[in-house]
């Protein structure tokens, strides 16, 4: 699971904005703009750095001692469950999950990147954006919109996006895998019928991925549509079906808003779907199939053949337990406020990967109950909001 390309268009039509469209990892070259984190301040706790190297501009290494940093944190509760029958017990059990995480600076703005792993087998990439957003001078009486916004007397903060292309390269329970389309939706027999009498009868329906030419898919809100990736050759014990791991982006797909033929659509081709589904293409250095918007970003005038466009419109290939690649857009649309000025809170977008007839039953009933030493009352010997608090222990509440 890799960022392998991203662009940032902006909204406004006149000279010079409809060229602001960077690719800030095939043009800037995200890995070279890592930060050189600080302890104590990029990620809290215990904490275990990982150096990074890429090439300088006189071909010599650059190092950075501190660029990923690994560490573990809590993340809430991981289940719960209270008997509500007198006498009755409760447990619960904290959640807690592994970051390897780094930060990269392109130009005005900062991108946050954290893998988490979770004790219930899910993967997650988290995106963070944050930084100093992109603005104009604003004459006076001049109107920003529709394309902006005045975040400060004179400022205008204008319309864009930021599109993320994801390569996953699964391997799950073997290297032959599917990719399965779901969506949810109502059966068509009407209420009061033999088949939904109550009205209430709903399906999720699935097909697979089977051939190249339909490897370009897209999501749809209204029938709540997700994928996941089996492995057809292996089956739960259970369930029966086949096992997988889906694909979690609710929020986070999006793609791009600019007209057809627009300029960003000719080199940027890959965020006009959300998800491709390609046969890997095994090389003397690997993958031939890395970068969705070829290799050479800066030296493209237009969609080039080293693409994901034109790996889905070569030779039909087949999809059924193959060695495929999935490429995921994700994104969202900035729409700048006044709160974002002068420096812009972090705004978050995920995907995660979740097990699916995966595991025989939950993976995380071996983790220990809750039990926090360091977690006190608020208010001791007074009023704890209606409650007198006398005192404070832990006998263990979590799991009585």
């Amino acid at each position: 699971l890799s960022l392998a390309e991203m662009v940032v268009p902006y909204a406004a039509p006149e000279h010079p904005h409809p060229r602001k469209f960077a690719f800030d990892v095939g043009e800037y070259g995200m890995g070279t703009q890592a930060n050189e984190l600080s302890l104590g301040c990029d990620c809290l706790g215990t904490i275990h750095y990982l150096p990074g190297a890429f090439v300088g501009h006189d071909g010599k290494p650059i190092v950075l001692k501190q660029a990923i940093c690994i560490h573990e944190e809590d993340n809430g509760l991981l289940w719960k469950h209270t008997d509500y029958r007198v006498g009755g017990r409760a447990h619960a059990v904290r959640s807690r999950r592994l970051v390897i995480s780094m930060v990269c600076t392109v130009a005005n703005y900062e991108y946050a990147f954290a893998y988490h792993f979770y004790l219930d087998g899910t993967l997650e990439l988290q995106i963070g954006l944050t930084g100093i957003i992109n603005t104009y001078l604003l004459a006076e009486g001049e109107n920003p919109a529709p394309y902006g916004t005045r975040v400060a007397p004179g400022i205008n903060a204008q319309y864009h996006q930021h599109v993320f292309s994801l390569r996953v390269d699964p391997m799950i329970d073997g290297l032959q895998n599917t990719v399965i389309e779901s969506d949810v939706e109502a059966v068509p027999h009407p209420t009061g019928s033999a088949e939904n009498y109550a009205g209430n009868a709903f399906v999720s329906k699935e097909a697979r991925v089977t051939r190249s030419s339909e490897g370009v898919r897209d999501y749809n809100a209204d029938v709540d549509r997700r994928w996941k990736i089996v492995n057809p050759a292996k089956k739960h014990h259970a369930s029966g079906k086949e096992v997988a791991y889906g694909i979690m982006a609710k929020g986070a797909w999006e793609t791009l808003k600019a007209a057809e033929g627009a300029w960003a659509r000719k080199r940027a081709a890959f965020a006009e779907h959300n998800v491709w589904v390609v046969k890997d293409v095994e090389g003397r250095n690997g993958s031939e199939r890395m970068w969705p918007a070829g290799k050479y970003v800066p030296q493209t005038r237009d969609n080039p053949k080293d693409s994901v466009l034109s790996w889905t419109r070569g030779p039909e290939e087949s999809l059924e337990a193959q060695d495929v690649l999935l490429f995921l857009t994700v994104g969202l649309n900035h729409i700048p406020r006044p709160e974002d000025w002068p420096v812009m809170p972090m705004e978050h977008l995920k995907v995660a990967f979740k097990p699916q007839n995966f595991f025989e039953q939950n993976p995380s009933l071996h983790i220990a109950a809750a039990k926090d030493e360091r977690s006190v009352y608020a208010f001791v010997n007074g009023d704890g909001g209606g409650v007198v608090v006398t005192g404070h222990t832990h006998d263990n509440a979590c799991c009585r």
